[in-house]
């Protein structure tokens, strides 16, 4: 929606144009610079708000490579770094190998990335995020959760891949939350901000 002062109106003219269109609809035509035009697109497109165009296979395959991101963040040696759990049972989504590492492969596999699994969904009451991470297989929202849980009982100040393990965690976590018409490019902005801060951390 746009609005604007115009002098095209007269003071005491409107009633004539109202009388002219009763019975008519009337149509107005509206130009602008290209320029303007695309500073009126900018200002209009408010965050926060979902797209009015969403090409559901693009935002699938954008996922894809952000949900590796995501899961390459805890390629640790989840044997070593908690010996007293049973890593393979407690974090069964990670399908974590004998050499104590997660497999991202495997992970991956078991995403459901297919197009045709999602286009009954509502997704002004819907996450898509939401549904890709929680509603497959593994519920990774609740696996992540343990994994804060278990990391925060540790010295990690000084460890700058565990902090961002678990700032990439409380982004995934946040961004199945929810229901509304938030829209995937939204959550996917929490997720992106994490990706960012842990190539920092690494000196990517």
């Amino acid at each position: 929606m746009a609005s604007a002062l115009s002098t095209f109106f007269k003071k005491g003219q409107r009633p004539e144009i109202f009388e002219l269109t009763d019975d008519e609809v009337a149509v107005f035509k509206v130009t602008l610079p290209d320029e303007e035009f695309e500073l009126l697109k900018d200002k209009a497109d408010v965050i926060g708000l979902t797209p009015h165009i969403s090409n559901l296979t693009n935002e699938l395959e954008m996922m894809k490579v952000i949900a590796r991101k995501m899961f390459e963040a805890f390629n640790f040696n989840f044997t070593e770094l908690m010996p007293e759990v049973d890593v393979r049972k407690e974090f069964s989504g990670f399908y974590i190998g004998q050499d104590g590492y997660p497999n991202i492969d495997e992970i991956m596999n078991n995403l459901d990335f297919d197009v045709k699994n999602y286009v009954d969904r509502d997704f002004v009451m819907d996450n898509a995020m939401n549904i890709l991470f929680n509603e497959g297989k593994h519920n990774y929202a609740d696996l992540l959760m343990k994994f804060i849980a278990i990391i925060s009982t540790m010295n990690i100040e000084n460890d700058p891949a565990l902090n961002s393990a678990k700032t990439m965690a409380n982004a995934i976590i946040e961004s199945t939350k929810n229901n509304g018409d938030t829209g995937v490019d939204q959550k996917n902005t929490l997720i992106a901000n994490a990706i960012s801060d842990k190539n920092l951390d690494q000196g990517i």
